[in-house]
Order: C-alpha cells, then structure tokens, then sequence
C-alpha cells in the first residue's frame, strides 16, 4: 500500500512539473521616471521626474492569434493584466476581463522591431477618474529580436532605442490627463525567477 502512495505521488509531482514546463504564469516586475504629461492628475505626485512601479502578468502558453507572421499576438484573459503605481494610484487591469490584456511582438516588421503590452480595460482610480489604456512600448531596428514567440524572461530595456509608457484617462468632470514615462527596468519576480530555474533543473534532468 505504502508503495503504491508512493507511486501516485512520484505521478502527480510529474503531471503537475509537466505542465508547468508547458504552461508558466510570469511575472515581470517594472519600475521606471515618468518624463511628461498633462491634466488633472499632473502635480503633486504625478510630475516630470516621478517614479513609478509595476507588475504585468502573463501566461506563457497563451496562443499568438495573429495571422502574419512577422506579429505575434497573446491576448490574454483574467487574472492576466497589468498594475502601474504612481502618485498614490493604480492604474490596473480590471478584473475578470476577457480579452483585454495584451502582449504584440513584432519580429521584422516594417522597418522595425517591437515589444508592447497594453491594458484596455481598466479599473477606475481612488478619486473616480478613468483610465482608458495604459501601455508599454519599445522599439528598435529589426535586430532587436529574432522571434514572435512569447518571451519568458522581459526585454533587456538598456537595448532598446525607443522605450515609452504611456497612461490615459479622464477625470469624474470628463477632463483628459496623459501620463508619459520610460521604463528603467524590467525583471522577474523573485518567485517567477524561482519557477524558471526549478523548471530549468526539471527539463534538464528529463533529457538525461
């Protein structure tokens, strides 16, 4: 009897380590200056100079729902999203959307290369001001990249010539804000870097 537990457990851990060989939620945590912008969320903690921090969740398995091939496009559901601290607000990917989380890589497109990542449904600020989209983008020439796969680590951002967050939005009276930044940093989160090396050290042992 003690074998056999024993047995089902060993088959368990299996499935379960397979399928996140297959399937990894990541993390990548951000953090960058804001460089411009305007409206009624503009002073205060919002300002040319400010710091902002972050978080973009993804699924690494998600299928590219493009139909070119020099665009991947990984549009991702709930929980997936997108979270921007700033000013003493969040501008976050609403919860249980479908659909309005995204992840576009262009590998040779025209005359350029590109990593962007949007949020187009989002949920309101503290003060009942609107955000209708925040995104990231970098560009560069068509060496950036080599493929239109989903990445599971983020873009080395130092590299990129071309690197802009930008955020906006309405306040309750209907007045628009714009939020402009540079992204300084991208990294995994310590336990998406503890998951990658754990899978790592699986898939290596396997092919022994």
């Amino acid at each position: 009897m003690k074998a056999k537990v024993i047995t089902l457990a060993i088959v368990i851990c299996y499935w379960v380590c397979l399928n996140q060989a297959q399937a990894v939620p990541i993390t990548i945590e951000i953090t960058g200056e804001v460089t411009e912008g305007y409206g009624s969320l503009w002073g205060d903690g919002i300002y040319e100079g400010a710091v902002f921090t972050g978080t973009y969740t993804y699924n690494s398995s998600t299928p590219d729902t493009s139909d070119r091939s020099d665009i991947g496009l990984y549009v991702h559901d709930s929980p997936y999203g997108l979270n921007i601290s700033l000013g003493g607000f969040e501008f976050k990917t609403v919860p249980n959307h479908t659909g309005q989380f995204n992840i576009t890589i262009t590998d040779n497109g025209p005359n350029a290369d590109s990593y962007r990542v949007e949020s187009n449904q989002n949920a309101l600020l503290s003060n009942g001001a609107t955000v209708n989209y925040v995104f990231w983008s970098l560009h560069g020439p068509i060496s950036m990249i080599s493929s239109t796969e989903l990445p599971l680590v983020p873009p080395t951002v130092s590299q990129w010539p071309n690197n802009v967050l930008h955020i906006f939005g309405q306040d309750i009276l209907g007045s628009a804000y714009f939020i402009k930044g540079t992204v300084t940093q991208a990294i995994p989160e310590p336990a998406t870097s503890t998951l990658l090396v754990t899978m790592g050290v699986f898939l290596l042992r396997r092919r022994r």
